[in-house]
């Protein structure tokens, strides 16, 4: 708020500030792999949060407010100097169904088994307890409709169903899309020990799917699509330079 006041209340006045600046990738890793958009990008690590949780139903995890990021920090240095690049979170009733990570949406991808295609989903907006990312719509909008062998689901990811995928990813404005390598989940019962679900992929890296929507977003985004650009012009606002003086 920007009114001259001050005080543990709504303020009467805002200014709306939009700030632009160029960005590297949020997570920071590298890649020696070549071949593809995603090859420079090495997947990262997660650890699932045990002891701290990010939200609630009833809370204000849905919001996107500085409020919504700070009670992360702490759990987020403490899981980086254990060697993880971030934390995964879960519900804060049964510590069992994935929410999001500190800083970015998640999604896993299923393969069907015995036919084509597979299942793409991500955890559900209904409690209230994830943020409703721009990034994790246009996925779910390009998955629904440029991939037709991909089935798109929103619903609850409980933890063991990460055996069953075959690539993991966050995405967000920061991270766009990031491969996940490995999710750790530490054990409740016996302390020390973790289950450990793998989605490296060698020397490529991410996984088909993964890749194919990482490769449209950046190609909307840098208009390298034509086709697509022209399909999604409405997620493109293009700001000319200003003159020189």
């Amino acid at each position: 708020g920007s009114a001259p006041k001050l005080g543990v209340a709504p303020s009467d006045e805002y200014t709306f500030c939009v700030w632009c600046s160029p960005v590297g990738n949020y997570f920071k890793t590298e890649s020696n792999a070549t071949g593809t958009l995603l090859s420079s990008v090495s997947p990262i690590t997660l650890l699932v949060s045990r002891g701290y949780t990010r939200s609630c139903i009833g809370g204000v995890g849905g919001v996107k407010a500085v409020g919504n990021y700070a009670p992360v920090f702490k759990c987020q240095s403490e899981t980086k100097e254990k060697g993880f690049n971030e934390a995964l979170f879960v519900d804060a009733k049964e510590g069992q169904w994935i929410e999001e990570a500190g800083a970015s949406n998640f999604f896993v991808y299923i393969p069907h088994g015995d036919r084509p295609g597979g299942t793409l989903v991500t955890p559900p907006l209904n409690n209230g307890t994830i943020l409703a990312g721009v990034t994790r719509d246009s996925i779910l909008t390009l998955a629904r409709a440029e991939l037709p062998d991909v089935t798109v689901e929103e619903r609850p990811i409980n933890l063991n169903e990460l055996g069953k995928a075959t690539e993991a990813f966050c995405c967000g404005t920061g991270a766009s899309i990031t491969p996940v390598g490995d999710i750790h989940v530490p054990s409740t019962e016996t302390e020390g020990e973790e289950t450990i679900y793998n989605f490296w992929k060698g020397e490529r890296r991410a996984g088909d799917v993964t890749e194919k929507l990482y490769k449209m977003l950046h190609d909307i985004m840098w208009g390298e699509d034509k086709k697509l650009e022209k399909k999604y012009a409405d997620w493109i606002l293009v700001v000319p330079p200003l003159p020189k003086a």
